[in-house]
């Protein structure tokens, strides 16, 4: 992994640690597991929201990415 690309998997993570940190609300109407793209990678999560913890599930390359 590129040391760009490092970088901006490393802020999207911590931009999505601070938007759910931020949440006043309930956030159990989005389902637990959930997908976020950043540049060529496809990160899944899952979101424990009684640990208000966030767990890396799978990392990925989109397709037709080298």
């Amino acid at each position: 992994m590129s040391t760009a690309l490092f970088d901006a998997f490393q802020h999207a993570v911590d931009d999505l640690a601070a938007k759910y940190g931020r949440l006043n609300a309930p956030i159990t109407e989005q389902p637990a597991r959930q997908h976020l793209t950043v540049a060529t990678l496809v990160v899944t999560y899952e979101r424990d929201d009684t640990a208000r913890t966030l767990m890396l599930v799978d990392i990925r390359r989109t397709p037709g990415s080298a």
